[in-house]
């Protein structure tokens, strides 16, 4: 049980300065840049809405630095609000943000892609702030990558370092990705060994993800033989022997059998079928179950680790949704598109 009133208190208030709906759409409606990031200034991403020096305009890349450095302080002050076991299990579960964080850098060393180019690709975590994100993206490869984690100390250095000889190779980047995610999965099901509510509460959270991660490489490798022993443990919907069957499937097929397999996260198949099959939109849709699951949980458990676990994630959907709203509009995308693309 998460213990702290005062963290329980904090969470609360922090979670109404969240935008949500009615303030995304209010950030949408604004005339421009400067106008939009004057919006956020009553918000938990305030520190991005500091005014630009006089006479000039604000520069994106600023504003989405300051985004990041809000999220990044605002997750670690909840990780700090808690301790103890609390603590321990948060920092357990923030591992599988900080896999996700690492595979923007990978993936723009696989692309190609300079710094400059990959910070769209970069999502910030309680374990990699921005800079240290596009750091890795101008590494010289997978190897360098690797070393400069485990310069960092981080757990996740071996995984890359272990896969660093064929990531350039056909299927490298997905074994890599799925090697990130399979070390934070595994600490944090054995953080989550044992009896508790808060353990508990751990498990239906990574078992979700881990459906979730599953779902992802489904959909970009299903009905190819790469995708056959690339299963990420810890779920129940999409287990090893579900996952072989679906790796066998590819195109509408695989959509609806997913859409079917997820239901309960992602809502009634005929609805979700049409954009998980939507690459623009897939992941945001999976981003988003995740969060209501978490919701739905410290709704039931209120005084659980279920609590700053739903606040976080909400933290990542609401910084994916600004960043798009703002890329969006800088790039000229219909208003309608982009309601599509956060209604997702």
């Amino acid at each position: 049980m998460v213990r702290s009133d005062f963290a329980l208190g904090r969470l609360g208030g922090a979670r109404s300065r969240l935008l949500a709906e009615a303030g995304l759409a209010e950030l949408l409606a604004g005339a421009d840049l400067a106008d939009r990031v004057d919006r956020l200034r009553a918000s938990v991403w305030a520190e991005a809405g500091a005014p630009a020096p006089s006479g000039r305009t604000p520069d994106l890349e600023a504003v989405e630095a300051a985004l990041a450095a809000a999220f990044r302080a605002e997750t670690l002050r909840v990780l700090r609000d808690l301790s103890g076991a609390d603590g321990r299990l948060l920092r357990a579960f923030l591992l599988l943000q900080d896999a996700a964080s690492l595979k923007g850098p990978l993936r723009a060393l696989a692309r190609g892609l300079t710094p400059e180019e990959a910070s769209g690709l970069v999502e910030p975590s309680a374990g990699f702030g921005r800079d240290a994100l596009l750091a890795l993206s101008a590494c010289s490869g997978a190897a360098a990558v690797a070393d400069r984690l485990a310069a960092w100390g981080s757990p996740f250095a071996p995984a890359v370092a272990a896969h660093a000889a064929e990531f350039l190779k056909p299927g490298g980047l997905p074994r890599v990705e799925v090697a990130l995610d399979r070390v934070a999965f595994g600490t944090v099901l054995a953080a989550a060994r044992g009896r508790g509510e808060d353990r508990a509460v751990l498990r239906l959270l990574a078992g979700a993800r881990a459906d979730l991660a599953n779902a992802t490489i489904l959909l970009a490798l299903g009905g190819t033989e790469e995708a056959l022993d690339l299963h990420v443990p810890g779920g129940e919907r999409i287990g090893a022997d579900r996952f072989r069957r679906l790796a066998a499937l590819s195109g509408a097929s695989l959509v609806t059998a997913l859409a079917g397999a997820l239901s309960d996260l992602l809502g009634r198949s005929e609805i979700s079928a049409p954009l998980l099959g939507n690459p623009m939109v897939a992941d945001h849709l999976m981003g988003r179950a995740l969060a209501r699951a978490a919701r739905a949980a410290a709704r039931r458990s209120p005084l659980s680790l279920a609590v700053p676990c739903a606040y976080a994630l909400d933290l990542v959907e609401e910084l994916r949704r600004v960043r798009l709203l703002l890329r969006g509009t800088e790039l000229g995308l219909p208003p309608a598109t982009l309601v599509d693309l956060l209604e997702a």
